[in-house]
Order: structure tokens, then sequence, then C-alpha cells
């Protein structure tokens, strides 16, 4: 059955009303930001300070309360009474409207009240009254009425027919029926009867029958002979069941109480410390208010506090504070965990985000507010601020340059200064720095930055223009010669990857010039900076026996497989524009080569070549770029190779621009330590690259785009592929 709304409920004709039912006047609602509070707590006090009930004889007529010198209106807060009233002082109410976060409820209710001649009176005279409820005997109805052995046993005397009671300090006394009994006069498919002050007493041991039909609950006819009661000392069946019979008709004249009403609703929007979930998540990724949500949660984890994620679960508080340590399975359980730990909170759901105080930095505590109306969406993006990482996440800036910054501060942990860098768990010693507009030169550095790395420090891949250091790059340097090296007297090493023509003179000085020793690897064109960065790997990898072979105009396929030559610390060699040199062929002898892409960029005759001088050779390669990203990912994220993947990146696949496969290549360090296959999709992803993710990564824990300019509907095909995203 459907239900009504609560609203319309109260406003439908009961059996128990004391007078003709009409709907209350349209009830105020507005909205208030988090930041403008403090305006709608002045609002309040003037609106309870002003209104009072009257003090003279016409107040509290004998038996009712006596309400003279208090506010007409009570203020609820999410349906609890507060205790605000005219006496309550500045502090009062500063406790209560401080405390208000983004999708609270704030409600102003009408004790009941009449103007006359100015002043405002709480009881109206009646002739004729009938007995008719206080708020009192409301209150308590409950416990004198619907008790075993005291009154009214529900369970057994209107079994499967009355479902619950229960008093409410907004609305009043509330019966819940069973949807399938009939009470006449109420509205289609409601199933609840509200009995508020003021409204007539009922007989509850007395039941009514369908033919009970003739007497007026407005007037004060008496019964009809043709009525038929029911008798409720045995259990009353739900097909006979017509409601509960009214009181007699009081004789003498007397005064009742009028009702409350709800008069003003305000609802607390964001603001401040205050978000909407939709304002940091859309579904899919962080928005940029969410990204930059998640940079506040960074930087604190950088300076040492602590960060968490608090939910009220009903019966208390459910923690979880961040922790660097946990495994993507355990944050997997987190996530369960949230969602379902959360509880409905006005229609929707709240968390809060704490960063912790911390006194040695003169910091004081901050808590930040979320709520949502999906609870998928609240569990998954909060189940992220406690790892500080998004499961779908974007890694870009306004710019190639920028976008390698940001890579670089995921991968290596980079956020904010280090307070000892003798203690520095993210140092950084070593540095890759690639010419970003010279795309071809900088293939083979992927692997290099992966054999520079030793233990946790992490070698970032950076790019630059050929003579001098763009802004994002140089401010990023910077920053980490300031307070991510090792030691007052310590340097790094910036390993540029490309020749003077690519790499200039100039572009040495200034680094140098920053504090920073230089070291290149590079030759006279592409091939020859190729195998100087191989002879540099093969001087600490583990494997020397492997390598990969791609074609100078190979770009997208260097970048598929840049992942996976990082992983396994294998060097890439690319061909020279007129074919593979004999100097090449010499240093692939006695190795086993892969050969990446097809005949188009590897031709036969470098195939035959290769094959003289190698211990084995094959090929990888499909019917364009994305058919070779695909078989990439099928035959080395298998348990025979690398392994399955754990984690995604998606970046574009260059078909209209090669240089910008140069965020791939970027990304490439980060992908092999996150066990990432790159996935080259631009505006769309091929049904052959779905098939090897399907296969190969169906528990990868996140995905990463990196640079700006891969179509949403690509991320989004692969997160749903992946479980994700809810949308």
């Amino acid at each position: 059955m459907n239900k009504k709304r609560l609203s319309v409920v109260m406003a439908g004709a009961m059996l128990a009303s004391s007078v003709a039912p009409v709907l209350a006047a349209e009830v105020q609602k507005s909205e208030v930001s988090a930041d403008e509070t403090g305006l709608l707590q002045k609002e309040l006090r003037e609106l309870i300070q002003k209104n009072v009930f009257a003090n003279d004889s016409k107040n509290a007529p004998a038996g009712l309360t006596d309400v003279r010198g208090e506010s007409v209106y009570k203020i609820y807060v999410n349906n609890n009474k507060t205790d605000l009233d005219v006496n309550s002082t500045q502090e009062d109410w500063q406790e209560v409207f401080a405390n208000l976060n983004a999708g609270d409820v704030v409600k102003v209710v009408s004790k009941g009240f009449k103007e006359i001649d100015g002043k405002n009176y709480h009881y109206e005279f009646k002739d004729g009254a009938y007995d008719t409820y206080t708020e009192t005997e409301l209150k308590e109805l409950k416990s004198k009425v619907f008790c075993s052995g005291n009154g009214v046993d529900i369970d057994a005397q209107y079994k499967g027919i009355v479902e619950s009671v229960e008093y409410d300090d907004v609305l009043g006394f509330v019966i819940k029926f069973n949807g399938d009994a009939k009470i006449p006069g109420q509205l289609d498919e409601q199933d609840t009867m509200v009995i508020r002050p003021g409204d007539r007493e009922l007989k509850f041991t007395q039941a009514a029958g369908k033919n009970w039909k003739t007497l007026s609950y407005y007037t004060n006819e008496s019964q009809s002979t043709e009525a038929q009661l029911i008798d409720t000392t045995s259990p009353v069946a739900i097909e006979d069941f017509y409601g509960f019979v009214p009181t007699e008709t009081v004789v003498d004249n007397g005064y009742t109480a009028l009702k409350s009403e709800l008069v003003r609703e305000y609802t607390i929007t964001p603001g401040g410390y205050n978000y909407d979930l939709t304002d940091l998540y859309d579904g899919l990724f962080l928005t940029e208010k969410g990204q930059e949500f998640f940079g506040i949660l960074k930087e604190a984890i950088s300076v040492g506090r602590d960060v968490t994620v608090k939910i009220n679960d009903g019966a208390g508080r459910y923690d979880v504070k961040y922790n660097s340590n946990r495994t993507e399975e355990q944050l997997k359980n987190i996530e369960k965990d949230i969602f379902d730990t959360l509880k409905t909170y006005n229609k929707g759901y709240k968390v809060e985000v704490v960063l912790g105080a911390k006194a040695s930095n003169n910091l004081d505590e901050e808590v930040f507010t979320i709520v949502g109306k999906n609870k998928n969406d609240m569990a998954r993006v909060s189940a992220w601020m406690v790892s500080a990482k998004a499961r779908v996440d974007v890694l870009a800036g306004d710019n190639r340059y920028e976008t390698a910054v940001e890579i670089a501060k995921e991968y290596a942990g980079i956020r904010g200064p280090v307070v000892s860098g003798n203690t520095a768990t993210n140092k950084i010693e070593n540095i890759v720095l690639v010419n970003g507009n010279a795309l071809v030169d900088g293939l083979a550095a992927a692997p290099l930055a992966a054999t520079l790395e030793d233990g946790t420090d992490k070698v970032p891949m950076l790019l630059t223009e050929a003579d001098s250091l763009p802004k994002a790059t140089k401010a990023f340097l910077r920053e980490l010669m300031a307070d991510h090296l090792v030691g007052a007297n310590e340097s790094a090493t910036i390993h540029l990857v490309g020749g003077e023509s690519v790499l200039n003179k100039s572009l040495v000085k200034e680094l140098r010039g920053l504090g920073f020793k230089v070291e290149r690897h590079g030759g006279d064109n592409r091939e020859e900076t190729s195998l100087a960065v191989a002879e540099a790997i093969e001087e600490k990898a583990a494997v020397k026996d492997e390598v990969f072979v791609v074609g100078a105009q190979g770009e997208a396929d260097a970048m598929s497989i840049a992942s996976v030559a990082s992983e396994t610390e294998l060097p890439i060699i690319v061909t020279a524009n007129n074919g593979i040199s004999d100097e090449a062929v010499y240093s692939l002898k006695g190795k086993k080569v892969t050969i990446i892409g097809g005949k188009n960029v590897v031709s036969d005759a470098d195939y035959k070549a290769i094959k003289s001088s190698a211990a084995g050779i094959s090929r990888i390669s499909g019917s364009n770029r994305q058919g070779t990203n695909a078989e990439i990912i099928k035959k080395f994220y298998k348990g025979g190779y690398v392994g399955a993947a754990k984690n995604v990146v998606v970046a574009k696949d260059g078909q209209r621009n090669k240089i910008e496969l140069v965020d791939a290549l970027a990304a490439a360090n980060m992908a092999a330590k996150k066990d990432a296959p790159i996935v080259l999709a631009t505006n769309k992803i091929s049904k052959a690259q779905e098939n090897a993710l399907e296969l190969n990564a169906k528990k990868s824990f996140a995905l990463y785009q990196v640079g700006h300019g891969v179509a949403r509907d690509v991320v989004k095909t692969i997160a749903e592929n992946l479980g994700l995203t809810n949308r």
C-alpha cells in the first residue's frame, strides 16, 4: 500500500476529531546557510521573547495548565524539543544554534493560542464541549490505557488491527493501523490517526462496527439505535473494525486548550564547514570542491593531525581514523561497515570529519559536516576520507607540467612540509626529468625511475621545457629541496632523459642553481637515448636478459608497455626513424626481446634483424593502438607475469595529438607501483580493452584518470565494470 506523507495524514478527517478537520495554514518553509545560523538565532530569539501568553484571569482555567508568561512558541531541532523560552540566556541559545549542521531542520511550533484585544490566550471557551484530551493526558495515554492488565491490550483485543501507539512531542498521540483496517472518514490509503490536545476523548474499550454511521462527531446528537458496537472483551476481527467510539457529550460549558501546530520550518544548508555530498561527489568523480576538501585532509595529515570520520549510528558513535597502513581489502570492509552503520538523518545521511587539534602548530580541532541523500555514495566517500584517497580520482592540472606534478604528489605522498628532513619517510633523492614537448626522447624514462628507487624512497617523473623549468615544475622542485631531502647538506640528483637538443645546457645550469646534482642519460637521437637509459637500468636491475622494443613512431605502444617495463625494470629500446641500427641490434644480443606494436611501427626487416641477434623474440600487437593496449593488458596482467591488476590508470590515447600521451608517461611509475595497467582511451574505450579489463582487472581497488580530456563515459564504463561506482 502506498503511504501518504504525514502532513497529509494529519490533515485527514479522523474519527477522533472534535471539530470538522481543516488544513492548517501553510507552513512557512525556508533554507538558511550554515554560515548564517547566528542570524536565524537572533530572529527566533526575538520571536520567542515578543510573543507570550497573557497574565490575567482568562489564563489557566481550573484543571488546565498555567502558561502565563511563557512564549506561545516552542523550538524544535530535528523533531527534538529544546528548552528555549523567554528566560533562556544568550548562552542557552548559542549552545543550540552553534551546533547546527547542514541538513538539520529547525521548527517553530505554536503551542496553540488566540489573540484577543492584543493578548494571547492558550484556551477558548466552548458551549456544550466534549470531554477532550489535555497534553498531559496524551503523554500518559500509552502507559495508562494501552497497557496489558490496566486498560487495552493491543495484542489481545486489536491484534492485526493496531500496529503501534506512541506519543510524539510535535504531532501528538499517534496510532498506527494495519493498512487493511477500515476507518470511516479517513482519506484513501491512510493508516495513521493523530490525536492532539483538544481532540475528543475516545472509548478504546469500545469499537465501532460497519453500521455505526449516524452519529455526528461535530454536534451533540446522541447515538443512533442502529449503531453497531463491538465488545472488545474478546479479539476484534479486522473485517468488523470501523474505528473507536468517542465519549458522551459533556453537558456543562468548559474551556478547551487550543491545538499546537507547526508554523515555520528552516532547513540548514551547507556553508562554512558544512557540505552537501553532491557538492563533493557527482556519483563518479570528486568534484572540484571535493578535490579541494581532500586536499585539506591531505595537508592536515602531512602535519601530523588526526583525521577521523564520525557517524552517529543511533546508539552511539562509530569512529574511523585515517591510517596509511590499511590494505585495500581493509578499506573495502570499512566502506561496508560505514554503509551498515549509517542511519537515516532527516531523510538523508550525515557524517562528521574531524581534523584533530595540534598544539605545536597552534591548530584547533576542526569539524566538517557532510550530509546527503544517497547512502551508497555517502559510505563510499566516507571510506575514501579515512584513506585520503578517492577510488575514482582525477590527477590533473591546467597543463601537462601541472599534471605531472599532481601525479608526483600522489605517487610520492608529498603534501605539505616535513617537520624534520632527517626523519622524513617520503624523502626524495632522485627525480627523472623529460622534455614535455619531445615525447619520443622520454619513452625509455619509466623503467629508469623504477630502478633508481631504493626501499620506500620514491622517484617522481617530471616534465620540463628544453631550456628552462616551467613554473609548476620549478615550484615543486623548490618544495622538494626545502622540505623533503635528507640532511641539511645533502642534495638530490636529477636524471635528464634526452640529449642536449631536447634538454640543453641552460636548463642544467638552472637545476644546479637550485642546488640539485644533474646526471644525463641521452644521445643524439631517440634510439641512442634509449640505449643509454637501458645501460643505466641494467647496472642496477635484477633482470638483465629481457627488453622491450618499440618503433620510432610507436609512442602509444611505448605508453601501453611503460607501467609493465617500470614494474619489471626492463628497458624500452626505441628504434631509429630509418630502422633499428646495428648498434641497437648488437645491444640485444642474447636477450629475450618483446616487440610492442605492429609491422607499421616495427617493420619485418627490423624484426628479422633483431631475431638474428636475440635469444628469443615475440611481437605483441593489435589492429590499432587500443588493440595493442588491450593485448598488453591481456598478456602481462595475469598470474604468470606482472599479476592481476590491483588498480587501473586511464589516459588520453594520443590520436588527436601525440604529445597528449605525455600524461601516461608521467603516470607510468605510479601505475607500476599500484599494479595498474595504463588504459589508453580518449573518447571511447574499445571492446577489446573492456574484455581485457574484465578478464584481468575485475578486482581493482581504484581507478585514476591522469590529465584532463578523457571522456566521462570512458571512465564511467571502466568504473562500472570494476564496481567502483553506483551510477
